[in-house]
């Protein structure tokens, strides 16, 4: 079995557990904030989604530079879980072109100036 093969494995049985407490999230609960300066759960949530596509779009460079990071409030439970399937989508199509060697090579996610 290649490592994206098993990673691609690893994220199916993951992603079950995942969509299980996304859908969950109750949908008068998504401006709720742990804290004052906290992203609500709804924001946090919509994060985790997605992660997936995320992570393996920045993968599939050798170097990226940090953007300005800002995460929209989500309109309903729906769009978190939409936005959950499409980043597996995406997650699963960059994995299948990265071969083991690209897996296993080293990133660098950068912000301003490299040293």
């Amino acid at each position: 079995m290649t490592l994206t093969e098993s990673i691609l494995m690893e994220l199916d049985q993951e992603a079950q557990t995942t969509k299980w407490v996304l859908d969950r999230i109750p949908e008068d609960k998504l401006t709720w904030k742990p804290h004052p300066k906290s992203f609500s759960l709804g924001q946090l949530a919509l994060h985790i989604a997605s992660v997936p596509a995320g992570v393996t779009t920045i993968a599939l460079q050798d170097s990226v530079e940090a953007p300005n990071f800002t995460q929209p409030e989500p309109k309903s439970r729906q769009e978190i879980l939409d936005t959950f399937s499409m980043s597996l989508e995406t997650a699963k199509a960059n994995l299948k072109k990265m071969d083991d060697v690209r897996l296993a090579s080293t990133w660098s996610l950068t912000r301003g100036v490299r040293w």
